[in-house]
C-alpha cells in the first residue's frame, strides 16, 4: 500500500509539470506497431519525464 501512495505522489508531481522517469517494457512487435503514437502523446503531455524502452520477452520482464 505504501508503494501505491509513493506512485500516486510521483504521478501527481509529473502531472503538475514535475520530473520523473518511466520505463516501458515491451515485446519486439509493440514498438513498431503501437508505441510510436502513444510515446509521442505522452512526451508532449509530460515533457519533464524521461522515457526509456526495454525490449524483451515476457519471461525476461519478470526478471527485471
Amino acid at each position: 500500500m505504501l508503494k501505491d501512495v509513493e506512485n500516486q505522489d510521483r504521478w501527481a508531481r509529473i502531472h503538475r509539470g514535475g520530473y520523473g522517469h518511466l520505463t516501458i517494457a515491451t515485446t519486439h512487435t509493440q514498438p513498431l506497431n503501437a508505441l510510436p503514437h502513444v510515446i509521442q502523446r505522452f512526451t508532449s503531455r509530460y515533457p519533464g519525464v524521461r522515457l526509456s524502452l526495454r525490449q524483451g520477452s515476457p519471461t525476461q520482464f519478470r526478471n527485471w
